[in-house]
């Protein structure tokens, strides 16, 4: 089933997964990219490479926020550095605010703060926080079977 592109006046359809035909999808990708600025204008420069790579030769495994590779007896390498309390909540970039994580780690927690619940972050109970995105909610993710199991 197609439906109509969701710019205001665009007549075009689009797929039902899709909510803009593709020439206005290229505009908001492009806007958001202006208005998100580059890495170092948002404090990920020369400075942070530096930190970033410090924080990784002290500490080199996944710091496992979630208790997961302690579960499965795995050992993960981290290869992402994280902040315990994110910078828009008002955190630093001290080394006490900072933690290695291995890229599924970094993409849960991001992912959980970003719905607006989960993870717990000291300090932050009394700081602004965006409304959570609406969207489909995955129910008894804990229960399903991952990718790899159940598979023969």
């Amino acid at each position: 089933m197609r439906k109509p592109c969701r710019w205001p006046g665009c007549i075009r359809l689009v797929g039902r997964k899709e909510r803009y035909c593709p020439e206005h999808r290229a505009l908001l990708s492009r806007e958001d990219a202006k208005n998100r600025g580059t890495a170092a204008q948002r404090g990920y420069g020369a400075r942070w490479r530096k930190l970033r790579l410090m924080v990784l030769k002290r500490h080199p495994l996944c710091a496992d926020p979630f208790g997961i590779h302690r579960e499965r007896g795995e050992i993960a390498l981290a290869t992402e550095v994280d902040h315990i309390l994110p910078r828009h909540l008002g955190g630093d970039d001290s080394f006490e605010n900072l933690q290695p994580l291995c890229r599924s780690c970094h993409a849960r927690k991001t992912a959980q703060e970003r719905r607006g619940r989960g993870v717990e972050i000291p300090g932050a109970e009394n700081a602004e926080t965006r409304p959570a995105p609406r969207g489909r909610r995955r129910e008894n993710r804990k229960n399903s079977p991952g990718p790899r199991e159940g598979r023969e």
